[in-house]
C-alpha cells in the first residue's frame, strides 16, 4: 500500500495541470430485495414490497473526475429516500423494540454512496481503458413504526456506515460526437465485525453539445446504474442484515475543462 501511494504521489506531483470532467445527474432509483433486523438469532426478513418501498423515487448525483495523464481521480457522491405503508411478513426486532408479524408500518430508507476512486488508463489518446482501486462510503439508514397492542406507537430506527474497499475498471469510447463507456467497482470484505459485498454498475452515453470536442465542452448525459448490495452489521446483540438491489435510469449534464 506505501509503495502504491508512493508511487501515485510521483506521478501526481510530475503532471501538469490536470483536466477536470464535471457531471451532475438525476436517476429514478427503485430499491428490490430484503432487509433484516434483528436481536441474537437471525430473524427472516421481510422484503421491500412488504415494507411498502418498492416505488422508484428521485435521487441526485455529481461527479468529479481529475486526470493527470494517465492516472485519473474521481469522486462521486448520490443520496437517495424512500417512505412507504407496508405490512410486515415477518418480525423486526432492534434496539429493544418489537415490531410483529402482521403489523401495519409507516417506513423510511435512505441511502447515501459516496465513492473515490484511483485508476491508470492504459490506452493512450481520448477514449478509455482503466483499471484501479478505491473505496466506497455506504451509509444505509432506516425508520420503521407501527402500533403495538397494550403498547401504542413503536419506533424501530438504525443508521448505519459501512467503508468499503473496491476495485474498479472504467471504460470509455470516443465516436467524435458521441461518446460511449461507464465503470464498474465491487469487492467482498470483512471489516470488524462487518461483512460487506457490493457491484456498482454504471453505464452511460454523452452527445456532444457545446463548445470544444475535448476540453470546454458540454454534453447531454444519459444512462443506467445499478448497485447490488449485500450487508451485514452487527451492534451489539443488534444485526442490521441487507440484501438490497438499487437500479433505474439517469439523465444529466456532463462538462469538460
Amino acid at each position: 500500500m506505501r509503495l502504491l501511494l508512493a508511487a501515485t504521489l510521483a506521478a501526481l506531483t510530475s503532471c501538469a495541470l490536470p483536466t477536470l470532467d464535471a457531471s451532475a445527474r438525476y436517476l429514478e432509483f427503485e430499491p428490490e430485495g430484503d432487509l433484516v433486523l434483528s436481536q441474537g438469532t437471525t430473524n427472516s426478513g421481510n422484503s421491500i414490497e412488504d415494507l411498502g418501498l418498492a416505488e422508484a423515487e428521485a435521487a441526485a448525483g455529481v461527479a468529479l473526475d481529475l486526470s493527470f495523464g494517465m492516472p485519473t481521480l474521481s469522486i462521486s457522491s448520490q443520496s437517495s429516500s424512500w417512505e412507504g405503508e407496508g405490512i410486515l411478513e415477518n418480525e423486526i426486532t432492534y434496539d429493544g423494540v418489537t415490531l410483529g408479524i402482521d403489523t401495519p408500518v409507516s417506513s423510511e430508507l435512505d441511502l447515501g454512496l459516496h465513492r473515490a476512486l484511483l485508476t491508470w488508463d492504459f490506452i493512450p489518446g481520448n477514449s478509455e481503458f482503466a483499471m484501479g482501486v478505491g473505496v466506497v462510503g455506504l451509509e444505509i439508514a432506516g425508520a420503521f413504526e407501527g402500533v403495538v397492542p397494550a403498547m401504542g406507537v413503536q419506533r424501530v430506527e438504525f443508521d448505519e456506515t459501512v467503508p468499503i474497499p473496491v476495485v474498479a475498471l472504467r471504460l470509455n469510447l470516443d465516436l467524435g460526437g458521441v461518446e460511449v463507456g461507464g465503470s464498474m467497482s465491487g469487492l467482498s470484505a470483512n471489516i470488524e465485525d462487518n461483512t460487506a459485498t457490493i457491484l456498482d454498475l454504471d453505464i452511460n452515453g454523452k452527445l456532444h453539445l457545446i463548445g470544444m470536442q475535448q476540453r470546454g465542452g458540454a454534453y447531454l448525459m444519459v444512462g443506467w446504474r445499478q448497485l447490488e448490495l449485500d450487508v451485514e452489521v452487527e451492534d451489539g446483540a443488534d444485526r442490521v442484515d441487507a440484501a438490497l438491489t438499487f437500479s433505474g435510469p439517469y439523465a444529466g449534464v456532463h462538462l469538460s475543462f
